[in-house]
């Protein structure tokens, strides 16, 4: 084993063993992470933004490995517990009709945010994360607003691929930008 080897196991290791005694939080599988209403500078104006959080069971990587140390999404993920197509649909449907806001806005409507960022607490492109229905769902229901001038999403380059693409494509006609953040302290690699 060489010496990056040994360094990245011990880091494993070191997070598997913080995640093993951090107490789990109880969320409720039906309501969003997160949702927040901010002025986002989109073609040279600034317009008004919504970002969702979808409520989600963890990335897969944190699955697997306890995740990215510098990664908070850990604490808002349900733990021990899969996040079903109907939980992700219950939760989109809490945006659909305004009632996932904290302070009720009158005459909500999605159509009144032309930048709308969609997030899961993890890669939405994974279909192990949010399965290819429930994205269906969601992008079919986006397409209904027609003030909606870009939708973000984030994923890990790995689960961007032509298929689930394809499958925004044909339920959303509009303009779609996919965030693929890489993390690193070396320039090289994050370059």
């Amino acid at each position: 084993m060489n010496e990056y080897s040994e360094a990245l196991e011990l880091v494993s290791n070191k997070i598997m063993e913080l995640r093993a005694v951090t107490p789990s939080k109880q969320f409720d599988k039906d309501r969003l992470a997160e949702v927040e209403i901010n002025k986002f500078y989109y073609e040279g104006r600034a317009v008004d933004r919504i970002m969702i959080v979808l409520r989600a069971s963890g990335c897969e990587h944190y699955g697997k490995t306890g995740g990215c140390s510098m990664c908070s999404h850990f604490n808002g993920t349900v733990q021990g517990g899969k996040i079903t197509d109907q939980n992700y649909i219950n939760q989109w449907n809490s945006v659909i009709d305004g009632s996932c806001l904290e302070v009720p806005i009158s005459n909500f409507s999605l159509d009144n945010y032309p930048v709308v960022c969609l997030y899961n607490l993890g890669s939405l492109l994974n279909p192990k994360e949010v399965s290819v229905n429930a994205i269906k769902h969601i992008f079919t229901d986006l397409n209904k607003f027609k003030g909606i001038e870009k939708v973000i999403i984030e994923s890990r380059a790995e689960y961007v691929d032509k298929n689930i693409l394809n499958v925004i494509k044909q339920c959303y006609s509009g303009l779609v930008e996919v965030g693929i953040g890489v993390e690193s302290t070396n320039d090289t690699i994050r370059e």
